[in-house]
């Protein structure tokens, strides 16, 4: 139900604003987990955690572009995409707490599963079109929940076994790096000089996070055989 929260917020908010700043409020995520690791999960960030997230979350500001983040009015869209930015992270939190008793296939099994049933009847509540749609369009719903969703929730459900939620959201800013580059080959963009200066700062941060992330060792549970 978080998950399919998340999704439906997000999408909503990417309407109602620019997508670049609903994305970039979106990734405020690793805050909230950090915050949540210790209300919830006795995790104890280090101060290397808030220093590596508040880089890693300018080198995104960098990429999305600090003249689009300073001429943006603040509406509806931003609000919803804070809110998408909690059910992330409360997301991540309750998928590090469930990757420690349930294998990567079922979790992710469990999760689509029940998030989609969720978002079905949001979309009939909402009267939203299911059906319709031109062949180019079902092309790219296919490829974004096969590679997309599928695919990318499977690695980041795996990953989740061997590394703390906070580690793991950071990381997770990544993608705006990657999909500045993929960008490249698949949309034709070119990067400026500006974005590769905020791709270098977003792994920097991701980086010193990973290096070291807390005060105290942190148990992990290994993936089951």
């Amino acid at each position: 139900m978080i998950f399919a929260c998340d999704i439906a917020v997000w999408n909503v908010s990417i309407l109602l604003t620019k997508a670049a700043i609903s994305t970039l409020i979106a990734n405020l995520a690793p805050v909230w987990v950090g915050i949540g690791a210790i209300l919830f999960l006795k995790e104890k960030p280090g101060r290397i955690f808030w220093i590596g997230t508040a880089i890693a979350l300018f080198g995104v500001s960098v990429i999305v572009g600090i003249d689009k983040i300073y001429s943006s009015r603040l509406n509806t869209g931003h609000f919803l995409a804070i809110l998408a930015s909690f059910f992330y992270s409360f997301y991540l939190l309750i998928m590090r707490k469930g990757r420690l008793y349930l294998d990567t296939v079922t979790f992710t099994a469990i999760s689509m599963l029940s998030s989609s049933v969720v978002l079905f009847f949001v979309s009939i509540f909402t009267g939203t079109q299911l059906l319709g749609f031109s062949m180019q369009s079902w092309e790219a719903l296919i490829g974004l929940g096969l590679i997309s969703q599928l695919g990318g929730w499977l690695t980041i459900n795996y990953a989740m076994a061997y590394m703390p939620s906070t580690i793991a959201s950071v990381s997770l800013l990544s993608q705006s790096v990657f999909t500045a580059l993929i960008a490249i080959p698949v949309l034709g963009e070119k990067l400026t000089k500006i974005e590769l200066l905020g791709g270098v700062i977003v792994l920097a941060g991701i980086f010193l996070v990973n290096k070291k992330m807390f005060k105290r060792k942190v148990a992990v549970q290994q993936e089951y055989d």
